[in-house]
């Protein structure tokens, strides 16, 4: 379950991410500040799938940066698997990052200069996980999950919108991560191929004990999640049944 209320600090074992009064401001050229993230608190469970919704400008983006663990510039505490993020070096919150989250961005943020697989290898390259040969093994057992394993030697360039997705969806999978995160992942996609994209990754989720969170304006997309919250001006509540 999702909790939006204060927690009493004890670690569940099956407890993976943590959030109390995450708070987040950006600088404006006045010299003034934004608030982007407001007292922000949630759990998130091993093996469930949470969707954020909102509209635009809401604070999704920034809060989903911060449990990525991509935005180190907050206020609040922040604990996954237990280990909290601000008693860590940077180095070892890159590793955990490389390692134990998997993003899927809207804009795919594929290399454009790398081919299919090389694209998909690049996190265990930057993790520095396995050799040249299982990197590559492991980037084609990832493409075979998402049906793109035939098409491994192409170019970005050469793919539909939806096959993109997929290969970044096979990207945030090459390290066996514990949680995937997707910024609005149909966001860029008709209809029928945006269905495609979510019926696979709750079908990851389902299988293989990952967790999901996911941004999202759309409220079909939201239902297919067993938890929903809403973010409305940085502020995060829980979304009634």
């Amino acid at each position: 379950m999702i909790e939006t209320d204060e927690s009493n600090g004890t670690h569940d074992d099956d407890v993976l991410l943590c959030a109390r009064h995450i708070s987040a401001q950006v600088p404006l050229p006045d010299g003034s500040v934004l608030p982007i993230v407001k007292d922000a608190s949630l759990t998130v469970r091993s093996g469930q799938s949470y969707a954020i919704v909102g509209k635009s400008g809401s604070g999704k983006t920034s809060l989903i940066s911060i449990l990525g663990l991509l935005n180190a510039n907050y206020r609040g505490s922040l604990t996954i698997d237990g280990m909290d993020m601000a008693s860590i070096s940077d180095r070892r919150r890159a590793q955990l990052r490389v390692s134990r989250i998997g993003f899927v961005f809207q804009n795919y943020s594929l290399i454009p200069q790398l081919n299919v697989w090389e694209n998909v290898a690049l996190p265990m390259e930057y993790a520095h996980q396995g050799s040249a040969r299982q990197r590559r093994m492991r980037a084609m057992e990832c493409l075979r999950r998402v049906g793109l394993a035939d098409r491994a030697r192409n170019h970005i360039r050469m793919l539909s919108g939806g096959e993109q997705q997929r290969v970044a969806i096979a990207r945030a999978l090459a390290c066996s991560p514990q949680l995937i995160i997707c910024d609005e992942p149909t966001g860029a996609l008709d209809t029928g191929t945006g269905d495609a994209i979510m019926t696979l990754l709750m079908d990851l989720v389902a299988s293989g004990r990952r967790t999901l969170i996911l941004v999202t304006h759309d409220p079909d997309i939201a239902a297919l999640c067993d938890h929903k919250l809403h973010m409305d001006e940085g502020r995060l509540t829980a979304c009634s049944e």
